[in-house]
């Protein structure tokens, strides 16, 4: 998205906090100058090495250089080839040369492989709102629906749980509808607030806006008791509209790496 750094391979050893799908801001990093610059990027001593925080890791496991390649397919930025080593000034011309004549190459099969895993998400995405359209037009138990619902959602957005709420405008008050999917025993019937900011016994404190938090423990629009004792790792909240009058809220979960801005 032109903000988002995610980790697409790994190979070698790597530093505790690297997995494979892990995002982190482009802006800062040693892959935006790289690409900025259009040039590769070489740090002989990583404990010398200040301007990149992404860096501090890699220098408490015992890393001491690194080196970052740009990759370009037609002019496009594709992303970027990190190498790291525990050795101080590993990389020397001879290695610069190889990894920036690998470079283009590299940076065409990986857009092609975009492109593909586009493809198939957009065919998933078609699938799940297909099957959204259809729970509403066949069924009629407000039960049977919520259910199906949450699920069709879960799976279109990847969360490993979800629900449905409804918003009463009379009484001001938002209120799960059981069942979610996979929701634990429990959550749904504590899921009930008043939509007031500063309701702090809310689950969430933001009102009628859609949102995406990946730190809900340190996010100022969430409960952190709520979001701890439920086991909420990340969190996608849409409002549910007609004709611009609220009449409740989709509430997805946990998803693998977290949410992003298509999710949404």
């Amino acid at each position: 998205d032109g903000e988002t750094l995610s980790v697409y391979a790994l190979a070698g050893e790597r530093a505790g906090s690297l997995a494979v799908g892990a995002r982190g801001p482009l802006k800062g990093s040693v892959t935006e100058l790289a690409l900025t610059e259009r040039r590769t990027v070489s740090i002989p001593e990583l404990r010398e090495e200040t301007r990149f925080n992404a860096y501090a890791d890699l220098r408490r496991e015992g890393f001491r250089s690194a080196v970052c390649v740009p990759l370009f397919s037609m002019r496009r930025a594709v992303g970027s080839l990190n190498l790291t080593s525990r050795t101080s000034d590993a990389y020397r011309r001879e290695h610069l040369v190889a990894l920036e004549r690998l470079a283009a190459p590299l940076a065409i099969s990986i857009e092609k492989t975009q492109l593909l895993e586009e493809s198939w998400e957009r065919e998933r995405e078609l699938r799940g709102l297909y099957e959204i359209t259809r729970t509403f037009s066949t069924l009629a138990d407000i039960n049977v629906i919520s259910e199906r619902l949450a699920g069709a959602i879960c799976r279109l957005a990847g969360a490993e749980m979800g629900l449905i709420a409804t918003y009463d405008r009379r009484t001001n008050l938002v209120r799960a509808e059981a069942p979610g999917c996979n929701t634990p025993p429990g959550l749904a019937e504590e899921f009930r607030f008043k939509l007031e900011r500063e309701n702090l016994d809310a689950p969430l404190y933001l009102t009628g806006e859609a949102f995406v938090s990946n730190e809900p423990n340190s996010d100022e629009r969430l409960n952190p008791t709520f979001a701890e004792r439920w086991g909420v790792r990340s969190v996608l909240s849409v409002p549910l509209k007609i004709k611009r009058e609220l009449i409740g809220f989709i509430y997805v979960a946990n998803r693998a790496g977290g949410f992003s801005e298509r999710e949404l």
